[in-house]
């Protein structure tokens, strides 16, 4: 079909409500339909999208933005100043499910000034504002929720609408005739295929069942070049490790976390799972992040590990735990880990959790002692460290509990110049590698391919899949 793709992806969202996009799966999609007020551009940088320009003022607790013209909903409404502050309204409610109302408590008021000029004042400075908005909180018509599910019904003002959404399959999107871009390409029609298994997905792409897929079989990239598709391979962003429940034995000792840390073997896990790719890494920040740190990460020693359960008076038994992870891809990554433990004496049952039930379950409850998880790509390290490492967090789900860290984390909300921010999450991530209340592992890499058939297309470091621009010859 002309102007038709399809896109092979491996996890089903669990909700597209714009104000509920935490989970990466659904923050694939979502800005496709209700795109925010700002973006993350490709290097990193905050960006233009519904609103085309903002000012930051006293002190940085006084925000301005100024409204693109000519946007409407997928309704027919036009977006304005009023629409932002019925926005806000529905996160910051008190009986808002919305994840992102903790972000947010900071917004003392949201004002239209005019038609097109909004103004968010704040009670205190708070550097990650901008990132926020960049990040997670899409636009949607809240009149026109009273009638719909915005979980499964979107509605936005982005370039394109929902058709229709078959669970645990498919779901189907087009172009809408109102999009205030003129001019820009579009794929007329595109489906979203749910495919777990990489190997199916690459099948899919080779015959034309789909013309772009997330995640390739590794081992079969040369396969897809040589047939002319487009492979990018990419650093990734997205940090994966393991988080223990710090307030629970054994993992309530810190010399059991640290063990765990002298026994994964990092290179190992990236050349056994990811043929090479991907940066082994100590820290919550690849590489190219600004908040990156070069930390020494534990040297792969198992007998110093058996050593420090040894010392925590738990040598001469064998530890059974179960380890929770997401997916195909996740039980892949975590059987390799189970391997690692098994050599000093810690026997991982490792459990899958499908989606939806991963999230926002074992986020922010759960029953375990020891999770495998990759976060999203952020662009504010705020949004990774301050949820699941500060008391307060709303993702602190291992309970750990340290006056440091919250004081870095709080320091790094108010300070808002550039290094004081980069000081104050450098030592955040020093003190995660010494407390070791996650270890972390390696950021895989971020693999994507294509038919030559499809132009314009870019992929995008925070594992959004951007699809305005783009034509299917």
């Amino acid at each position: 079909m002309t102007n038709f793709l399809g896109i092979g992806v491996d996890i089903e969202m669990n909700s597209l409500d714009p104000h509920d996009l935490v989970a990466g799966a659904a923050r694939r999609v979502a800005p496709n339909i209700c795109p925010g007020l700002l973006r993350v551009d490709s290097g990193l940088r905050i960006a233009p999208s519904l609103a085309g320009s903002w000012e930051t003022r006293r002190d940085g607790r006084e925000v301005t933005l100024q409204m693109v013209p000519g946007v409407r909903f997928h309704t027919g409404r036009e977006l304005t100043a009023q629409s932002v502050v019925e926005n806000f309204e529905r996160i910051l409610a008190p009986d808002s499910p919305s994840y992102q109302r903790p972000d947010y408590q900071v917004v003392e008021r949201v004002e239209a000034l005019d038609l097109r000029t909004v103004r968010f004042r704040l009670r205190e400075p708070f550097a990650p504002f901008l990132g926020l908005l960049a990040n997670s909180t899409g636009m949607t018509d809240v009149t026109a929720l009273a009638s719909r599910d915005a979980r499964t019904q979107p509605i936005g003002a982005g370039p394109f609408e929902l058709v229709r959404w078959m669970p645990g399959d498919h779901l189907e999107l087009r172009a809408v005739a109102n999009y205030h871009r003129s001019g820009v390409a579009r794929p007329e029609l595109m489906q979203w295929r749910f495919t777990a298994d990489a190997g199916k997905r690459t099948d899919q792409l080779l015959d034309d069942t789909t013309q772009l897929i997330c995640a390739p079989d590794l081992t079969r990239l040369d396969v897809l070049r040589r047939a002319g598709f487009v492979v990018d391979v990419a650093a990734g962003h997205g940090p994966s490790h393991l988080t223990f429940d710090c307030a629970t034995p054994p993992f309530s000792d810190r010399r059991a976390r640290l063990a765990v840390a002298h026994a994964v073997n990092r290179p190992a896990l990236l050349e056994r799972l990811f043929h090479g790719l991907g940066t082994a890494s100590c820290t919550a920040f690849a590489p190219g992040s600004p908040f990156h740190v070069e930390l020494t990460a534990p040297a792969h020693d198992p007998e110093r590990a058996r050593w420090l359960l040894r010392e925590a008076g738990l040598g001469g038994q064998r530890i059974g735990l179960a380890l929770p992870v997401n997916g195909p891809s996740g039980a892949i990554m975590g059987a390799a880990i189970a391997e690692d433990l098994a050599m000093i004496g810690i026997d991982l049952e490792v459990t899958p959790y499908p989606n939806p039930r991963w999230w926002p379950g074992v986020y922010t409850s759960g029953n375990w002692r020891i999770i495998f998880q990759t976060w999203t790509p952020m662009p504010d390290p705020d949004q990774v460290l301050w949820r699941r490492y500060h008391s307060r967090g709303r993702f602190n789900s291992g309970h750990y509990v340290s006056a440091r860290m919250d004081q870095y984390l709080s320091d790094g909300r108010a300070q808002l110049d550039p290094a004081s921010r980069r000081a104050a999450y450098a030592a955040a991530q020093q003190l995660i590698l010494d407390d070791a209340p996650s270890v972390y592992l390696f950021h895989e890499p971020v693999v994507e391919a294509w038919s030559p058939r499809v132009r314009g297309y870019r992929p995008h470091p925070m594992w959004t899949t951007e699809v305005a621009g783009v034509s299917v010859l």
